[in-house]
């Protein structure tokens, strides 16, 4: 059967008739479940022309339609044409069409299939006082149980335990579509009730605790026996909990949601800070907690002077909207200040020595020059040498934590090399000392005691006249 969207067109086309055909139904007959044959009566065929029968389960007759069939000339009553795959106990309007050459379309008529009349009984047996055994007529394709006009999921079979109270009813079908209802049979037994925890949401990685009740033993779809189990379900879960006591049985089933843990990370803008530094460490995110061995520390961290030199750890917790937490930790590194001895450098050899306390790997620049230098024999926490730096007098030696973070400090080169021109010994050289201002302070020639007379002198630079050149002294230096 094919839809068709003509009807419309052969009732304009009826009145279009050339020659005065007719068509009428004289009857519908062999009305099945499933089938009917529709009996046109032709009158005025003087040319052959070709009919077929439209129908459909509402006012439009035109939702299906049959083969065409040829009508020769003088035809009145033609055998029939059938119609199928009709429903069962549905009701139909029909009608036949000329389609050529002319179209010609009969008044419309009514019938009804009939239904398909299967029939199915039920009988109980009493299996104990809670449940019936309830067992429907056999040799149909398909069964429906149905209590109190709902239907019972699963219940498919020809045999069901009915172990609550209530009417049933089984639906039965075959394969022609037809089906049957049974007549109701009332079931009264003494079903136990079961009960469970309510439905409940828990955060990912938590324990939720069910507890059943109303039966002395209990079974879990977990594969958990008692009266409660206290599951971690990592995805939403539904539990079922089957409940029996003497001999009788009841379900019920608690569904767990569970809500995921919030994802982030703890951040810091630095991970070492010096003691009494003035610039603090801040973390992130802002809207976390953030504790220290359980004690609130603020997303600003701040070391003082009391702080515990070494690592902290700063661990981070976010709450979500559901009540789920997260944790993250972050390291966080205190460093004593330097503590720095005057430089020991080398212009020859370019080779810069710093001794002190340094706490850990050191690296240095030199003045304002962002270039950095890392000692090439670090002894952490008491000495790094560094090669091949160029360094002058008043030059500012940064001296910092190695990467930048933590603690720095800075020391002025101060030291004036001696610088002689001529013999070193100084053998019958003029021994007159000036100061910085050319000004003469003493002959070296007429004092027996030089030790005495130089640590006399205040700091400062002093030169020495050697036979027309000079030697520049650093402070109280000796001969």
């Amino acid at each position: 059967m094919k839809k068709s969207i003509i009807f419309f067109v052969a009732v304009l086309m009826t009145a279009m008739s050339l020659n005065a055909q007719t068509v009428t139904i004289s009857s519908v007959s062999s009305i099945t479940s499933t089938s009917a044959m529709i009996n046109p009566l032709f009158n005025n065929v003087t040319d052959t022309i070709f009919a077929r029968a439209q129908w459909g389960d509402s006012a439009q007759v035109n939702e299906y339609w049959s083969v065409g069939y040829m009508i020769t000339p003088g035809t009145t009553i033609f055998s029939g044409i059938p119609v199928n795959n009709l429903s069962p106990s549905t009701t139909y309007v029909c009608v036949v069409l000329i389609y050529y050459p002319t179209m010609i379309m009969s008044a419309t008529v009514t019938f009804t299939t009939d239904s398909c009349g299967l029939v199915v009984s039920i009988s109980s047996v009493v299996i104990n006082s809670c449940s019936e055994q309830l067992t429907a007529t056999g040799g149909f394709n398909s069964y429906q149980w149905k209590r109190n006009g709902a239907i019972q999921e699963g219940e498919t079979d020809s045999v069901m335990i009915a172990s609550l109270d209530g009417s049933y009813t089984v639906v039965v079908g075959n394969t022609t579509a037809c089906t049957g209802t049974s007549s109701v049979v009332d079931v009264d037994v003494n079903e136990i009730t079961v009960t469970v925890t309510g439905d409940q949401s828990v955060c990912k990685g938590n324990q939720v605790t069910l507890t059943a009740s109303g039966a002395s033993s209990y079974s879990w779809s977990n594969g958990s026996s008692g009266s409660s189990i206290t599951p971690t379900p990592l995805t939403t879960t539904s539990y079922t909990v089957t409940g029996t006591s003497s001999g009788c049985s009841n379900t019920a089933t608690s569904k767990v949601t569970v809500n995921p843990l919030p994802v982030f990370s703890v951040t810091a803008s630095a991970t070492n800070i010096c003691t009494n530094s003035t610039d603090p460490i801040y973390l992130y995110p802002v809207d976390a907690d953030f504790t220290e061995n359980g004690n609130p520390v603020g997303s600003i961290f701040t070391a003082t002077a009391s702080s515990v030199i070494g690592p902290h750890d700063i661990m981070g917790t976010i709450t979500d909207d559901n009540g789920c937490q997260s944790t993250d930790v972050v390291t966080l590194n205190v460093i004593a200040k330097f503590v720095i001895n005057p430089p020991n450098y080398n212009s020859l050899s370019k080779i810069l020595i710093l001794s002190g306390s340094l706490s850990g790997q050191i690296q240095i620049r030199i003045n304002n020059d962002p270039t950095v230098y890392l000692p090439a024999f670090p002894n952490d926490d008491v000495e790094a040498t560094f090669a091949g730096i160029t360094i002058g007098v008043n030059d500012l030696i940064i001296v910092e934590s190695k990467g930048g973070e933590g603690c720095h400090t800075g020391v002025i080169y101060s030291n004036v090399p001696i610088i002689l021109f001529g013999d070193n010994n100084l053998k019958d050289k003029d021994l007159r000392i000036f100061d910085i201002n050319g000004n003469f302070v003493f002959d070296a020639k007429e004092k027996s005691d030089l030790n005495s007379v130089f640590n006399s002198l205040a700091d400062g630079m002093y030169f020495q006249i050697c036979s027309g050149k000079f030697t520049v002294v650093n402070g109280r230096a000796t001969f």
